[in-house]
């Protein structure tokens, strides 16, 4: 889901310090492992 994808982004990038750790969070980047945990935990305002 883009919007679940958009809150897992706009919640992690503040501790991103590397390229790396911007170019995990690119949505091909995040395996349907992680999507799984972002719907099952609801995504918070």
């Amino acid at each position: 889901e883009p919007y679940q994808w958009l809150c897992q982004v706009l919640r992690d990038l503040p501790a991103a310090k590397t390229v790396d750790d911007v170019e995990a969070l690119l949505p091909w980047n995040i395996g349907a492992e992680s999507s799984r945990q972002i719907s099952s935990a609801g995504a918070a305002p």
